[in-house]
């Protein structure tokens, strides 16, 4: 393949993505060496997830010596294993990194960090050879720190919200007959992301990591003060261009961020996953 045309190809999957098991299947996972393709079927993370349930011992070559997991032991304690989503969020000292969002049901055994239900993982992979590769360390937290971030959840709590955009506000809430602010945040990652945020909005507020107005992504939970005791007492989900999304005691509304109003009691907010 021509270099401009594996470059083109490798930008569009870092704002697309790849959807896995369930959602428009992909050929390809675009990673690694710049303007190399790795195709899907020799990319560590995908025949990881591929082979976990069916083939524990396939699934443990795709990682290094010092990623260290035991797939074998892993497999008796889940049991179902899909992978919905793997994306590349980042390159560094020829390695890539992937973040990967997949579904999990455990069995009982189970004293892992995995949820059931919805999780994100990240792997970073290494060329090892020709059309070779391997993980060669994974987590919960993103290593390379740059700013391509891949919020699928964030995404899908920010549509969640828009369908709901109309609906009456109720104090105590958390249904679309009628949501309060934090009511409305919890409906819309738990519809989305299968999430239990806290309840209250100070409880949000303690939520994931702080991340600052410049860097905000669809999804984040954006919090004001609108009692000037200097504490959240109001939380809506960012949507993008400088607008939230949020149950406002005139019903779930978009608002400008940038509104007289908001603009001066607009305290933080947080990224609760990616």
């Amino acid at each position: 393949m021509k270099k401009w045309m594996a470059a083109a190809v490798v930008a569009a999957s870092l704002v697309t993505g790849i959807t896995v098991g369930g959602v428009q299947p992909a050929e390809h996972v675009y990673a690694a060496a710049k303007d190399e393709i790795i195709p899907l079927n020799v990319n560590p993370v995908h025949i990881f997830f591929k082979f976990a349930i069916p083939n524990a011992k396939e699934a443990q070559k795709q990682f290094a010596k010092e990623a260290k997991m035991d797939v074998v032991g892993f497999k008796k304690d889940v049991k179902e294993f899909q992978l919905q989503r793997l994306t590349e969020v980042g390159r560094e000292k020829g390695q890539i990194e992937f973040s990967a969002t997949f579904f999990a049901k455990r069995n009982k055994s189970y004293k892992g960090t995995l949820s059931e239900g919805y999780n994100h993982l990240y792997f970073m992979v290494k060329k090892t050879g020709n059309m070779e590769y391997t993980i060669t360390s994974w987590g919960k937290e993103k290593q390379i720190k740059n700013d391509m971030v891949d919020n699928y959840f964030g995404d899908q709590a920010a549509a969640v919200a828009v369908k709901n955009i109309g609906k009456p506000f109720k104090m105590g809430g958390t249904t679309p007959k009628g949501f309060d602010a934090s009511g409305f945040v919890l409906y819309s990652y738990q519809t989305a992301a299968q999430l239990a945020l806290p309840r209250t909005v100070a409880d949000q507020y303690k939520a994931g990591t702080s991340v600052k107005a410049a860097k905000l992504h669809k999804g984040d939970l954006v919090f004001y003060d609108l009692v000037g005791k200097k504490k959240a007492t109001f939380v809506a989900i960012y949507n993008g261009n400088q607008t939230f999304i949020g149950a406002t005691t005139k019903g779930v509304r978009a608002v400008k961020m940038t509104d007289s109003y908001w603009k001066t009691k607009y305290i933080g907010a947080r990224r609760v996953l990616e």
